[in-house]
């Protein structure tokens, strides 16, 4: 699981990181074509930058063209994360070369662009990784600039000016703020590296509390119904279902009266919630009816601010029945401890006579 959310994170990584490539390759480098770099600092760029900026356009859709259908086809990796970067690498140090270089080439922030992605696609030390190779890029173009290294052909070296210190520190500040972004993209793409994990993770509970929450209403053997304070059912589960015989489907929406009429004009009073209620009901295709036992609660919010009702019933006519059938038999019983006392007083006399006609009876004899 851990594998599938890395691969679907990353997946949504890359596939942002190449709709930024082609919308900023489409912008700066289009408009710096049409616009044909109009800046008396670039008025003598020879045609060879022209065709390189439109080399690169195109070089770059070749390559959002490839990843988008490795994306598609393949499972995103960190493997693809690289070669993403790497190839970013490629395109910005040879627009930021031959257009000037860190000392005045209008690209130089697409250099650290790289270094961001490495940041967020991988980690910190991919990031400074990529920010020493583009402090080794820096110092090479330095040391051209300073005549060191031969400057090669396609490099226009003659809109650069000022001293060697100049250029030194230059490069010097550039370096630093090279390493400085990388450190900072690392620590801040950590931060929101942990603050997914929690927030994925924090789903991840809700999703299980929701699905323990409805498994628990579902498996409750009392129906439950939840309505607002307009007495609109908002919930019903399983067990009102079939005690009822009405469906969610048909009764969520409805207003508590369609369903329990009685209860409805119940619920209007102060004395409602803490008592026990009771009525009969006839589910729909039957005609024997149902005794219902109703408890009722108010339904609060997490400001503890009262929203609606919660009703848990229960289908009692079994218990109804028993109940008629106790009750019968303590009548029964009643009329037979009367009977038995009756017969009881009644054999008194009864004995007493008999015994008083057996005398007479051998007096005459």
């Amino acid at each position: 699981m851990h594998s599938s959310h890395y691969s679907s994170r990353i997946g949504r990584r890359l596939t942002g990181l190449t709709f930024l490539r082609v919308l900023l390759i489409s912008f700066f480098l289009g408009a710096t074509l049409l616009l044909d770099i109009n800046a008396s600092r670039f008025a003598e760029l020879p045609p060879l930058h022209h065709r390189l900026y439109m080399g690169l356009i195109v070089f770059t859709y070749v390559l959002t063209i490839i990843y988008a259908l490795w994306i598609r086809l393949r499972t995103p990796s960190t493997m693809l994360a690289y070669v993403q970067i790497g190839f970013d690498l490629l395109i910005t140090t040879t627009l930021v070369t031959f257009t000037g270089g860190f000392h005045s080439s209008p690209f130089l922030f697409t250099l650290y662009l790289p270094i961001i992605a490495a940041a967020i696609l991988s980690t910190l030390r991919a990031s400074i990784t990529i920010a020493t190779i583009v402090t080794i890029i820096t110092i090479i173009t330095a040391l051209i600039y300073l005549g060191v290294i031969p400057s090669p052909e396609a490099m226009d070296t003659t809109l650069v000016g000022g001293s060697t210190r100049t250029i030194l520190l230059e490069a010097g500040l550039n370096i630093s703020f090279t390493y400085l972004l990388a450190w900072s993209a690392g620590q801040l793409a950590k931060q929101l590296g942990q603050a997914h994990t929690e927030i994925a993770q924090s789903k991840l509970d809700i999703r299980n509390l929701q699905t323990l929450n409805e498994n628990i209403l579902a498996s409750l053997n009392s129906g439950l119904l939840t309505v607002d304070q307009s007495m609109t059912i908002i919930f019903f589960n399983r067990a009102a279902e079939q005690i009822t015989g009405h469906h969610l489907n048909d009764i969520f929406g409805k207003k508590l009266e369609s369903l329990f009429p009685e209860l409805a004009n119940t619920l209007t009073s102060e004395t409602a919630f803490n008592e026990r209620h009771e009525l009969n009901f006839t589910p729909p295709g039957e005609k024997t009816p149902l005794f219902l036992g109703f408890s009722i609660s108010p339904l609060l919010d997490s400001d503890r601010q009262h929203t609606g009702h919660i009703i848990i019933f229960q289908d009692l006519s079994q218990i109804k029945a028993l109940e008629e059938q106790a009750k019968l038999s303590e009548r029964m019983a009643a009329i037979g401890h009367l009977s038995a006392a009756i017969a009881h007083e009644i054999r008194n006399p009864l004995g007493v006579i008999s015994a008083s006609a057996e005398q007479i009876g051998r007096a005459h004899v």
